[in-house]
């Protein structure tokens, strides 16, 4: 495989991922994150994950519903990155870091 297939590949299962992620996850959850982040959007605001996660709560079903859920805002134009990544809060995460968002 070429370096641009195996890429193509990589983000082709993201994408299967996301569509199971969203499919099987609560739609009121859903909603009331989706209504968050475009809320917090819209006041141009700069907020992570945990942001939205304090205000309606953890993904029910898989947590890859909240990334499956930032990637489909993107996508609709409705946030971007804003290039600097944030130490989580969580112990749970490890010290991941969190991308910043923020309205395009």
């Amino acid at each position: 495989m070429t370096q641009q297939s195996l890429e193509e590949y990589g983000y082709e299962l993201a994408a299967k991922g996301h569509s199971l992620a969203l499919a099987n996850t609560d739609p009121e959850w859903k909603i009331a994150a989706m209504d968050e982040i475009t809320r917090l959007a819209k006041l141009g605001y700069r907020f992570t994950s945990e942001d939205i996660r304090r205000k309606v709560g953890p993904p029910p079903a898989s947590p890859n519903a909240m990334g499956a859920l930032f990637g489909a805002a993107r996508k609709k134009g409705i946030i971007k990155k804003t290039g600097r990544l944030v130490a989580p809060s969580r112990p749970e995460l490890h010290g991941s870091p969190l991308f910043e968002w923020t309205a395009p």
